[in-house]
């Protein structure tokens, strides 16, 4: 773990470096992004969100530094604004590395808690330094049927993986991955609903039982544009595997269960 002095020597370097690139400014050109999604997850009764805005200061096609302000919660799906002690917003900095469809990120994030308890302090560290490698691509194949009759399907596919290490929680390092294979029906340039399926991988180096199990989702999805914004609302049955001998730990579920999961995700490019 990294002790006072590293903390401040380190936000130092981050925050000169963050002037420095402000003074590009002129060079530069700025762009902001928005994310946010909530999550129920019907085998562990939980509901969860995360809402990251970003803005980028663009150098070059490839280098992007980058403020970032955000919230993590958690909460038992019949309380749902009863946050448990991992609940934070946040806020921070980092450089981005753009390479066509790979991405990569190192940040530093200030984490506030929600419901800070001293004898938990431990567990609730304020400063998070992170580093993020992402991939993702999709392609779409010739349609299923005359689009004009209202029966055409496009078969469609959604790859993504990421790994991302973390020094709040002990230095982890979790990855994910999934690939989905689907139809979708376009209802208009800015509408289509999607139905697929979707094997889903979660990993991490420490052993959490939530961050190592193995999921088949059958999901409909529907999406919406408008302007630069994008609304998804998608239902999936999910049945999980939870790898390990965690499965035996207090509080966690059945090493096979099956249940619904919702999920409502908003996305814009500003």
């Amino acid at each position: 773990m990294f002790n006072s002095t590293q903390i401040r020597r380190h936000l130092t370097q981050l925050l000169l470096t963050l002037v420095c690139f402000g003074g590009h400014a002129i060079a530069a050109s700025y762009q902001g992004d928005v994310y946010s999604e909530s999550v129920y997850t019907g085998d562990r009764s939980l509901f969860s969100t995360s809402t990251r805005a970003r803005l980028d200061t663009k150098m070059g096609a490839n280098f992007s530094p980058f403020l970032v302000l955000g919230e993590e919660t958690q909460s038992l799906a019949n309380t749902a604004f009863d946050f448990d002690s991992s609940s934070h917003g946040y806020g921070g900095g980092g450089v981005r590395f753009l390479l066509g469809n790979l991405t990569l990120s190192t940040e530093a994030r200030y984490r506030l808690y929600l419901r800070p308890r001293p004898e938990l302090a431990k567990y609730q560290p304020t400063v998070d330094f992170r580093g993020l490698v992402t991939y993702g691509t999709q392609f779409e194949f010739n349609p299923l049927f005359d689009l004009n009759s209202g029966l055409g399907v496009i078969p469609f596919i959604e790859l993504y993986m990421e790994c991302v290490f973390t020094s709040a929680d002990s230095n982890n390092l979790i990855g994910a991955g999934f690939a989905r294979l689907g139809l979708r029906h376009p209802f208009n340039n800015n509408l289509h609903l999607d139905l697929f399926w979707e094997p889903f991988l979660n990993f991490d180096t420490i052993g959490h039982f939530y961050d190592n199990h193995v999921d088949s989702r059958l999901t409909l999805r529907v999406q919406q544009g408008v302007g630069p914004i994008t609304f998804g609302l998608s239902l999936s049955h999910a049945v999980t595997r939870y790898l390990g001998s965690d499965a035996t730990m207090r509080g966690a579920p059945a090493s096979l269960t099956t249940g619904l999961r919702g999920m409502f995700v908003m996305g814009a490019a500003l």
